[in-house]
């Protein structure tokens, strides 16, 4: 599974799919139902990633169903929990340009994380952040401040991985140039 992360983050799909689907068949008789939802979660992303818009969500949705099936799920999987899953879900929604249903999925999130989340804050919030600034830059900006505060005590890359994206959704607007001077003042991070 974790050997996916790296060619489905990097946007080879034909490198991740198949490391993804065996995780999965794997998981279908040796895991819980946490297990397979998360595994459906980063299916969910790298198809985002990689072009795949409604398998993303096809994915993401697969992911809540997954929660009422049945099995063992592994000690280490303690990170992944209902905000993990909204903020996936969201992401999803995002991607397939459903920007109500990812406003939705990732405030559902942001509320649900954990306080010592940081790192995962700073992602859900820059989603979050993208969802919001076409129709309203101000306050997208506001959420992307947010996220870059947390940013500066606490690097991260894969937060540092959404900026672009709530760059683009900001260009044409004051907001744009407000947003690179924060990001310039950013400490930098090794990916």
């Amino acid at each position: 599974m974790h050997r996916s992360f790296v060619p489905g983050f990097a946007g080879d799909r034909a490198t991740a799919t198949p490391l993804l689907d065996a995780a999965r068949a794997h998981a279908r008789y040796a895991g819980g139902p946490v297990l397979r939802s998360w595994l459906h979660c980063v299916h969910a992303e790298v198809s985002a990633r990689t072009g795949e818009v409604e398998r993303s969500v096809q994915h993401a949705r697969q992911a809540e169903d997954s929660l009422s099936t049945s099995g063992e799920d592994p000690e280490w999987l303690d990170f992944f929990d209902p905000a993990r899953l909204a903020g996936f879900l969201g992401y999803s929604q995002l991607v397939a340009g459903r920007t109500a249903d990812a406003q939705a999925s990732l405030q559902q999130a942001l509320e649900q994380l954990d306080e010592r989340a940081g790192k995962q804050r700073a992602v859900v919030l820059l989603d979050l952040a993208t969802a919001h600034a076409a129709a309203d830059p101000a306050h997208g900006m506001s959420l992307a401040g947010q996220a870059l505060d947390l940013l500066e005590h606490e690097p991260y890359g894969a937060a540092y991985g959404r900026i672009p994206e709530v760059r683009q959704a900001l260009d044409g607007t004051p907001q744009a140039q407000i947003l690179d001077e924060r990001v310039r003042a950013l400490p930098a991070v090794i990916f």
